[in-house]
C-alpha cells in the first residue's frame, strides 16, 4: 500500500470516541471477519509483507512475535482478519494499545485483494471494537504520506490529523505531511484534513 518514490513524513490521526458509533462497516459479498486464532502470526506476517509493509516475511514475522509476544491472549479480542469465500486470510487489522492508549494498528490487505473497498471494512469494523475495549477513550493511528490513499479513508471515517510534533511518542510531520499530500490528493481532500486537524 506504500509508494517508495513518495517524500516520506510522518503521520498521526484520532478520533473522537463519540465518533466511532457513526461509523458504519460495508457489506461485503465473497469475504467474512474472524478474529485472531492460536498460528495466526505466520498469517499475519504473510499479509503485511505481501501488502508492502515490511520488505520480507521474516522481518514482519520477527516484528510481531516481539511486538505481540506478551500479549497473545489480547490478540483474540482485537485483531481481526478477513477471509476471501475460499477461507483464506487476506487482510488483518488490529486495535491495539499503545501506553495504555487505544491505536488502531496494521489495517494491510493483500494487493490481489486490494481496490474492494475491504481496507475501509477492515479499518471500520476495527475501530468499532474500541467501543467495547477503551470506553470513552479516542484512538489514534499512526501512518505516513507513502500511505496516502489510506490517510484519505481514515479521515473519511472520521479521523482527523494531528497537529503537534508527536503524540504519546509517536513522531508527527504535520506541516510536511501536507505539502506532501497537497501534491498527491485533491484539493477538496486536503482542505478537509486541515480544516479538521487539532
Amino acid at each position: 500500500m506504500r509508494h517508495q518514490e513518495i517524500i516520506f513524513k510522518d503521520i498521526v490521526m484520532k478520533i473522537q470516541h463519540d465518533d466511532i458509533k457513526k461509523i458504519e462497516i460495508p457489506p461485503l459479498h465473497d469475504y467474512a471477519f474472524r478474529f485472531y486464532e492460536a498460528g495466526d502470526m505466520e498469517t499475519l506476517a504473510m499479509i503485511t509483507h505481501a501488502a508492502g509493509e515490511f520488505e520480507t516475511k521474516a522481518a514482519a514475522l520477527a516484528y510481531f512475535r516481539k511486538r505481540f509476544l506478551l500479549n497473545t491472549q489480547a490478540l483474540s479480542q482485537r485483531m481481526v482478519f478477513l477471509m476471501d469465500d475460499k477461507q483464506v486470510s487476506v487482510g488483518t487489522g488490529c486495535a491495539w494499545f499503545f501506553q495504555d492508549q487505544p491505536l488502531l494498528h496494521y489495517i494491510a490487505v493483500k494487493p490481489s485483494h486490494q481496490g474492494q473497498g475491504l481496507g475501509r471494512a477492515l479499518a471500520a469494523l476495527t475501530t468499532r471494537l474500541f467501543l467495547d475495549l477503551h470506553p470513552h477513550q479516542d484512538p489514534f493511528l499512526k501512518t505516513q504520506t507513502t500511505s496516502y490513499k489510506a490517510v484519505k479513508l481514515y479521515h473519511s471515517l472520521g479521523y482527523h490529523m494531528i497537529k503537534a510534533n508527536s503524540y504519546y511518542g509517536k513522531q508527527n510531520d504535520f506541516d510536511g505531511a501536507i505539502a506532501v499530500l497537497s501534491e498527491i490528493l485533491d484539493g477538496e481532500t486536503v482542505a478537509g484534513l486541515i480544516k479538521n486537524a487539532q
